[in-house]
């Protein structure tokens, strides 16, 4: 699955972005869902692609809901226009995690070989659900930035457990105003802190 990976960048016609994953494909996705699924489309034994269906507690019109994110697709270039976005559907979507009936999707502008999908249906597959543009997520990189100076007038130092509830309250409030924002609470950050390998409380920074 890394290899596959590797191979298959997202690719638009400006920008091709390959994820690094190493050395658990899996991590990210368990880490950021409640239940996660995968589906893998192959040729007699060999392995041409897979996708990931993952179900995720957010936030929705500032109501917790669990949704479901499809996404982790990528296939080789022989295994493509074979109709496996169509079938993971009877895979995926003739049941789903508590019942869950909405979900998502990010793709990369101009990324041709995602875009052609959005809006299309087929009779063959009634598992398959409608699908629309809900909105444009503009993402900014700073590939660098220089030391800034500091400012005694805001000092800033790294978190304790002390510092927990004052996070948490913080991101509980910023998260229920955004579409899709992952729902917070003290046992959830806390179980998260645990799970993340070579992270901790010293991570964060306050001020």
């Amino acid at each position: 699955m890394l290899e596959i990976l590797r191979e298959s960048p997202i690719d638009s016609k400006e920008l091709s972005v390959c994820f690094d994953r190493k050395p658990d494909i899996f991590m990210i996705p368990e880490l950021t869902s409640e239940h996660v699924e995968c589906a893998g489309f192959f040729k007699a034994t060999e392995l041409l692609g897979f996708a990931m269906l993952t179900y995720q507690n957010v936030y929705v019109n500032g109501l917790p809901r669990t949704v479901m994110y499809y996404g982790n697709v990528h296939v080789k270039k022989e295994g493509r226009r074979k109709g496996f976005f169509y079938k993971t559907s009877d895979i995926f979507l003739r049941d789903t995690y508590k019942d869950s009936n909405m979900g998502y999707a990010v793709v990369m502008k101009k990324n041709e070989a995602a875009e052609r999908f959005i809006g299309k249906r087929k009779s063959e597959y009634p598992n398959l659900p409608a699908s629309k543009i809900i909105s444009d997520l503009e993402v900014m990189n700073i590939i660098m930035m220089y030391r800034k100076k500091e400012s005694w007038e805001y000092p800033v130092r790294r978190a304790t457990l002390i510092d927990v509830d004052s996070i948490v309250s913080l991101i509980e409030k910023e998260h229920s105003r955004r579409l899709f924002a992952p729902v917070m609470d003290k046992t959830i950050f806390l179980k998260n802190l645990k799970r993340r390998p070579n992270f901790d409380m010293s991570n964060y920074y306050v001020n």
